[in-house]
């Protein structure tokens, strides 16, 4: 177990059903996954964000219903190696202004491309945030949306 928020539960996992690496499992809150509106929305979120997915965000590799678990809804992460950038800031007390704007550039391009497409990010925080190697020229990875936002279509 990786850790819980109040809507879901996230574990690291190794190799199953054929996938070469290891992953990230994301459940939602058994407490929430007996609310069908609360399940519906959290499997439309993430096929949303597997459907903006750029080499920028983590990729999903499985969205599904089932999973011995009572039937509660869940995502399957790739694991991405790195430092989130919590501990990144944390480590260096703080960064180079040249090397925090190319993360925040980084960042900012992957944000707009996914809202381009009418998904919004409802809780970026510096812990979803991976650095795959440090300094200018850097990959940056977003790490998990939660639960975005779909701005209902016009």
């Amino acid at each position: 177990r990786l850790g819980a928020d109040d809507l879901s539960v996230t574990f690291g996992a190794a190799r199953i059903r054929g996938l070469k690496d290891r992953f990230i499992l994301k459940v939602l809150h058994p407490r929430l996954a007996r609310d069908p509106e609360t399940r519906a929305a959290f499997i439309e979120s993430s096929k949303s964000v597997k459907s903006v997915w750029s080499t920028s965000f983590a990729r999903i590799l499985e969205i599904g219903d089932e999973l011995g678990t009572g039937g509660d809804p869940y995502i399957i992460y790739e694991q991405v190696k790195g430092e989130n950038l919590a501990e990144v800031l944390a480590q260096e007390q703080g960064m180079r202004p040249r090397e925090a704007l190319d993360i925040a550039r980084k960042i900012g391009v992957t944000l707009d491309n996914a809202h381009k497409k009418g998904v919004v990010h409802r809780h970026l925080k510096p812990a979803r945030i991976c650095i795959k190697k440090q300094g200018l020229g850097g990959a940056v990875k977003i790490l998990d949306l939660g639960f975005a936002c779909i701005p209902p279509r016009a």
